[in-house]
């Protein structure tokens, strides 16, 4: 049997035997910066619409350019499964790396050259997979719930910062452009740190102790030499319950990019909030999701009175048949009472975060188990399908993802040109429909 090529950390700082912590940290922080940078134009076109020495035609620009971009940034994004692909034949030690340079172009050129927002596309194409990936080589799988909860914050923390952060320097005497050169600067700091401090497997990482490498592995089938297996592509396709794990991400990545794409100009336009209050009214709804994801992790991984099953199933009926509910709500209500539309667009958000408990962790969960009974299980009798191999499972749920957000504009766009309360009330009538029906 070939020797098994490990880095054991030898008189080096191994942080308390914790360093799949510090991983899960940085994991995160490079990701969030990677989401903050493709959500500026969603919020900083308030500004520049509002720009009182801008003409009409500058206006029609703006907003054919924004639709445009997004349009292109997302077609980029389906080569997330290539990417995969790739990622798995050529596992260099800094693959998930490669993700941060066409994001870090894009948010300090932006005010020079709007079409270079294209690049980003190929950025946010690993974010699903990196997140997959990550997850299954760093953690253990008795805290699975809790860290791809924890990583999939990127998504709130993006929003969290981006929001308010955009709005200030708008208002300020700084103007929109602060924005992106600030957040160039931290996305190329995070990029270097990560770049270097990064690797793909534990087993690679000279900061990793022999007793934290003992509980990540344990559980899991061992990689040896510095090659990962094969991806059964066949077999993760060929399983139907890995298909239930796609079809209910559809619903659920429907609901979440709605507000996720189009919760400024909603809170703005329809609401009628100021631009300062739009940021922070956009940002409390996913600060109350990661704080959801935080306390539904944990309790993932550690509710054993039901199967992981239930407990996977349980996470997305709530979130979705909430979210579901909350459309239907915001169709009811007013403009006048705005009070009631902020909470209701905040419930959904929250709610939303426990989607990764449930979709998410169902990538992490669904495998095959053969020639053993559960009770008896061993690495060496399981054909693991989507554990091993979540990056894989991950890219599709990115691809779907990609899908959703290149046919959103267009679903806005005929349903709510105007930015009138009649027309997001009809907006906000199909979204419950599929919510429920996957």
């Amino acid at each position: 049997m070939a020797q098994t090529s490990v880095v054991y950390a030898k008189n080096v700082i191994t942080f308390g035997n914790s360093t799949r912590y510090l991983i899960l940290a940085l994991s995160t922080l490079c990701l969030a910066l990677l989401t903050s940078n493709t959500l500026i134009l969603n919020f900083t076109i308030i500004c520049m619409s509002e720009d009182e020495a801008m003409t009409n035609s500058s206006q029609l620009c703006l907003e054919h350019r924004r639709r445009e971009g997004m349009r292109a940034r997302d077609v980029a994004q389906l080569g997330a499964m290539s990417f995969t692909i790739v990622l798995q034949k050529h596992t260099d030690e800094n693959n998930p790396a490669t993700c941060k340079p066409g994001s870090i172009i894009p948010s300090d050129l932006w005010s020079v050259c709007t079409e270079v927002s294209h690049v980003q596309g190929f950025a946010m194409a690993s974010a699903y997979p990196v997140v997959g990936f990550i997850t299954s080589q760093w953690s253990s799988l008795k805290h699975s719930g809790m860290y791809i909860s924890l990583m999939s914050c990127h998504l709130q923390l993006g929003q969290i910062f981006t929001m308010p952060i955009s709005g200030a320097l708008c208002v300020s005497c700084l103007g929109w452009p602060a924005a992106y050169y600030l957040h160039g600067i931290l996305t190329l700091a995070s990029f270097i740190i990560f770049f270097i401090f990064f690797r793909d497997s534990p087993r690679l990482h000279r900061n990793v102790s022999a007793k934290e490498l003992s509980k990540i592995e344990l559980g899991k089938a061992v990689m040896f030499g510095k090659r990962f297996p094969s991806v059964p592509y066949k077999a993760i396709v060929g399983t139907l319950s890995i298909w239930g794990v796609w079809i209910a991400s559809i619903g659920g990545a429907f609901g979440f990019q709605i507000f996720f794409q189009y919760g400024p100009f909603y809170l703005n336009k329809v609401l009628h909030f100021e631009v300062e209050n739009t940021g922070f009214a956009t940002a409390l709804p996913h600060l109350l999701s990661c704080i959801v994801k935080v306390c539904s992790g944990p309790f993932s991984d550690r509710a054993s009175c039901v199967s992981e099953t239930t407990r996977v199933k349980l996470f997305t009926t709530v979130s979705q048949g909430v979210m579901a509910a909350c459309f239907v709500f915001l169709a009811l209500v007013p403009p006048q009472l705005s009070f009631l539309g902020q909470v209701a667009y905040t419930a959904a958000i929250a709610f939303s975060g426990m989607n990764c408990v449930g979709v998410f962790k169902s990538a992490q969960l669904v495998c095959i188990v053969s020639n053993t009974a559960s009770s008896n299980y061993h690495p060496a009798h399981t054909n693991t399908v989507a554990r091993q191999h979540a990056h894989f499972v991950m890219a599709i749920l990115s691809m779907i993802n990609c899908m959703v957000i290149i046919v959103l504009p267009l679903f806005v766009s005929l349903l709510a040109p105007n930015n009138e309360h009649s027309q997001w009330y009809a907006h906000f009538n199909k979204p419950p429909m599929i919510l429920w029906l996957s």
